[in-house]
């Protein structure tokens, strides 16, 4: 696990990698909005990561109360348009990445994948898709897209997400029993395991 810097204009955040030199597609984890690119090092997913060498970067955003990242912005697109410059400045040539996206971290992934490639997203508690400009983007989302819920998530409303899922695709939505918004910090091991399983699923047709 390795940590730097990233500039995209006057904006300078924080983020985590390890691994990106291998040829594999990456992981890039987006965190919500109370929490930085730290809370997946809480979570214990950079040593499995590490020691399967899965290339990763988790990047702390400019929308985040409690990170690294000066000036704060909670636009969105701008914070779509940082996300895809940082990843240009990151690594050239990406292949295309799983996003894993909580809360907000989900809608910014949503926002991304509309009008760049990736191969995959794992939502956990994602806001934004009532979003006018998601459900325009549906026919966009042709991947595999994973949207964990937690069973006592009271800031999303689960009615909307579902049919969110149910209008995609290739969407699946599974819910964390007694956990709440941040579902992965309920079930660590589990929502590891369910990180695991959509990037070798995808790993295979890249």
């Amino acid at each position: 696990m390795k940590s730097s810097k990233i500039s995209v204009g006057r904006t300078q955040c924080n983020y985590i990698y390890d691994n990106i030199d291998l040829e594999d597609s990456p992981i890039v984890l987006l965190h919500g909005y109370s929490f930085s690119s730290d809370v997946w090092n809480e979570v214990g997913i950079f040593k499995i990561f590490d020691e399967k060498k899965i290339p990763y970067i988790a990047l702390d955003m400019p929308y985040g109360i409690k990170n690294s990242c000066e000036p704060k912005d909670t636009d969105m697109h701008k914070n779509e348009a940082f996300l895809e410059e940082a990843l240009k400045k990151i690594k050239k040539d990406l292949k295309p990445p799983l996003l894993v996206g909580a809360s907000m971290g989900g809608y910014l992934a949503l926002l991304y994948s509309a009008s760049n490639p990736v191969s995959g997203l794992l939502l956990i508690g994602p806001v934004g898709t009532d979003d006018t400009y998601v459900l325009s983007s549906l026919n966009k989302y042709n991947f595999p897209v994973c949207v964990i819920i937690g069973e006592k998530d009271t800031i999303i409303d689960f009615d909307s997400v579902k049919k969110f899922v149910e209008s995609l695709p290739n969407g699946k939505l599974k819910v964390y029993e007694s956990s709440g918004h941040p579902a992965y910090l309920y079930k660590k091991d589990r929502f590891i395991e369910d990180v695991l399983s959509t990037y070798n699923a995808i790993r295979k047709k890249y």
